[in-house]
């Protein structure tokens, strides 16, 4: 009898930790949204306006918008192509990481913003999205689409 006492309590215990770390009101457990595809491979041939645009407007335009530019940088949906694509970071960045460039098409590891989303050594200040180890800990899928995206030329569709 004790040792089925012992099941009892054992997979209630399990229960209620399952429920703390599931249930988190809709949000990442690191207040970032939680990955939408955690594990699952990135959209096939990822497009800038249906694939990582809305990346942008649920993890970076709260810090880069038009009024707050978070180093210099606005990801709104209506200037984001235009102020990433061979643009020199910014000059506290280019301080620290000669001839920086947020997005290299066709080069992930040549773009800042990748190596800021995989938290690389080669970054300049902090791993985005602020606060988190990278994107590629938050949301795996959403970090794999953005580098499918620049590896596959960063076109603007």
């Amino acid at each position: 009898m004790g040792s089925r006492r012992w099941m009892y309590t054992f997979v209630l215990g399990a229960l209620q930790i399952g429920f703390a770390v599931g249930c988190n009101s809709g949000s990442g457990m690191d207040g970032n949204p939680p990955d939408p595809n955690p594990g699952g491979p990135p959209p096939v041939g990822a497009t800038f306006s249906q694939n990582v645009q809305p990346i942008f407007n649920a993890r970076c335009t709260g810090c880069h918008s038009p009024q707050q530019r978070s180093g210099s940088l606005d990801l709104s949906a209506s200037v984001s192509y235009a102020n990433l694509i061979n643009k020199p970071a910014s000059a506290s960045c280019s301080a620290s990481v000669a001839g920086a460039v947020l997005v290299r098409p066709g080069d992930t590891a040549g773009s800042m913003l990748w190596r800021k989303l995989a938290n690389s050594n080669d970054k300049c200040g902090g791993a985005m999205p602020f606060g988190s180890a990278g994107l590629i800990s938050v949301a795996r899928s959403e970090f794999d689409t953005i580098a499918q995206w620049i590896q596959g030329g960063a076109l603007n569709n």
